[in-house]
């Protein structure tokens, strides 16, 4: 969500309720008051993903909002981003490349569910189907706010949250498939 207001307004918190119990993942864009200002409904909201913005070096814009210890925070590119007409600046131009962030996460875990994701180097066809019906029900925990959140502080940059994704998906890398399952398969335990 591309916009914020200074109040809760009572018709979106209903409608976030309502999404939030149909397991849809919400963004909503922080504010562009920097320190000087709480976080706009709805990024304030316990169950939404606020989006703070950076430059293109990764560092928080100096219009982006203080994370205030909320628990669902990231921030992405949002600072003189090129449109089809101007440059523009904004949480709300941040939160769309976030959402695309995690769209293509999403993207990534879906494939993780397919048996070609995983060689089965000496496994029956019991074992292969067992191993194969665990993965999946872990790797749906991506639809989760604790599940996403979880993969994606692995793709952030220290403590600032700057989401990264490079980092985590490295060409030929065969090692963040694993990751990715026992960051998942551990949630209750680490998150």
């Amino acid at each position: 969500m591309s916009f914020g207001f200074d109040t809760p307004n009572e018709p979106i918190r209903q409608a976030l309720a309502r999404a939030h119990a149909a397991d849809i993942l919400l963004f909503a864009a922080g504010h562009n008051d920097g320190a000087n200002k709480a976080l706009a409904f709805p990024a304030s909201t316990a169950n939404v993903i606020a989006v703070g913005a950076t430059n293109s070096y990764g560092k928080d814009s100096n219009f982006t909002p203080l994370a205030e210890k909320k628990a669902y925070y990231f921030s992405a590119f949002g600072e003189n981003v090129t449109t089809s007409q101007t440059e523009k600046s904004g949480t709300s131009f941040a939160t769309p490349i976030a959402v695309g962030i995690a769209g293509v996460v999403m993207d990534y875990i879906n494939h993780l569910k397919s048996p070609e994701a995983w060689p089965p180097f000496g496994k029956t066809q019991e074992q292969k189907d067992a191993d194969l019906a665990e993965r999946i029900e872990v790797l749906s925990r991506i639809k989760t706010l604790d599940g996403m959140t979880a993969i994606l502080k692995m793709l952030s940059r220290g403590q600032d949250t700057y989401l990264a994704p490079w980092y985590l998906f490295k060409p030929g890398s065969r090692e963040v498939r694993h990751m990715v399952v026992h960051k998942l398969r551990n949630l209750s335990d680490t998150d």
